[in-house]
């Protein structure tokens, strides 16, 4: 939907639509003002071109019930910087309500329903939501925003339409902590560059939506993002914690019929990069692999590399990929790996020592091992081998190279 140039005006009055009596104090209650002025503006414009109603900077609005976008308004703040004017729920504001609402219930539609460059502050309320909608259509969302002290959920998405997007946010949930920073149900969504930081369950909970989610930072949750039944999605980019070591999994799928795409994951100081409860996988890191019955595919996830030195070297398949024994400074047998999944794939590299000679042996799990024995001085190997349900069989080595 095209958005109204704000020299032309906002509601058809010849001007963008700005809230100047509403007194933004903290304290008095401005919710009819700010709501009669939306209400207006989104009657007295183009039905097919959405207006701007702005709050003024520097300004706190104390809200005593929940704000409704209604359709075709964005309501931004005049004035630069995230955080420039705050919505506040104030004195006496309802248990489990949310704070803003984009699109009314009655009739229950919105298209162009925004909020963009503004702190909405749910002021720790029991069971309160940032912003809630259950109705809104494509061009809806919220852009730029601080969603903050919520004790549910910071964007609540019921049933959503088509298209609504949540980009470039922050979530704090209230000290005393919260469900989820974004929790979508139903819908199409697209979540672009938002972090969530503090004491939540998850960032981002998926369940029976279509979504594309792309630039995830966590800190202090337990999950990252959180995949239930019916979630059809792809996940890009998710970032672990590097400070509050909370996070337990940067991914975790529930276990029902998600259909996931996930693609480079840091894990930093989270547990896991990904785990499947569903399945109950209880790893130490990740399992990643094709789950037998899961659409599942997996790429570019990021974890380091783990050293086993001779002269037994035993391998935990499921903490990573690639493993290095180091500097050979003896003879060394590879050991049967432990924790081995259909299809896992390991590769081990070995580097002789100065002598030379020491001897690489394999567990009899091992099949089709064609490196030699040993190397001479300061060679280098590298072999990779894959799990069939039974045994280890290699699918290629270098040889020893200098």
């Amino acid at each position: 939907m095209p958005w109204r140039d704000p020299g032309s005006g906002g509601g058809g009055s010849g001007v963008p639509a700005i809230i100047p009596a509403a007194i933004g104090d903290g304290v008095t209650d401005d919710l009819a003002i700010i709501q009669s002025t939306l209400n207006a503006a989104a009657a007295g414009g183009d039905p097919k071109v959405a207006c701007v109603v702005y709050l003024l900077a520097g300004k706190v609005y104390a809200l005593s019930n929940t704000l409704v976008i209604p359709d075709r308004v964005l309501l931004a703040v005049l004035g630069r910087g995230r955080g420039a004017s705050h919505l506040l729920a104030g004195a006496g504001f309802p248990i489990n309500t949310p704070l803003v609402q984009l699109a009314p219930l009655n009739p229950a539609t919105g298209f162009g329903c925004r909020l963009e460059g503004l702190t909405v502050d749910s002021n720790h309320i029991a069971g309160s939501i940032g912003v809630y909608t259950e109705a809104a259509q494509e061009g809806s969302g919220l852009t730029n925003c601080l969603i903050a002290n919520y004790r549910d959920t910071g964007f609540k998405n019921v049933s959503g339409g088509l298209n609504i997007t949540a980009q470039f946010n922050e979530f704090f949930p209230s000290n005393l902590g919260a469900n989820y920073g974004i929790n979508v149900t139903n819908g199409n969504v697209g979540l672009y560059n938002n972090s969530f930081v503090g004491t939540a369950t998850a960032g981002i909970r998926l369940t029976s939506c279509v979504a594309f989610v792309a630039g995830v930072h966590v800190e202090g949750h337990t999950i990252g993002v959180n995949c239930g039944g019916g979630a059809n999605a792809f996940i890009s980019s998710v970032d672990g914690p590097t400070s509050l070591a909370a996070v337990t999994d940067c991914v975790r799928l529930d276990g029902g019929d998600e259909r996931v795409t996930v693609h480079n994951v840091r894990k930093a100081n989270a547990t896991n990069a990904l785990s499947d409860f569903g399945n109950s996988y209880t790893n130490t890191d990740a399992n990643l692999i094709e789950y037998v019955n899961k659409s599942m595919s997996l790429s570019g996830i990021q974890y380091a590399p783990r050293n086993s030195n001779g002269p037994a070297v035993t391998i935990d398949a499921s903490l990573c990929t690639y493993w290095t024994t180091g500097t050979l400074t003896a003879a060394t047998t590879i050991s049967a790996p432990s924790n081995p999944v259909l299809g896992r794939i390991l590769v081990i590299s070995f580097l002789q020592d100065a002598t030379g000679g020491r001897t690489v042996s394999w567990n009899a799990i091992f099949h089709g091992i064609t490196l030699a024995a040993s190397g001479t001085a300061n060679q280098r190997a590298i072999i990779e081998v894959q799990y069939d349900g039974a045994v280890w069989i290699q699918k290629s080595t270098s040889g020893w190279v200098a």
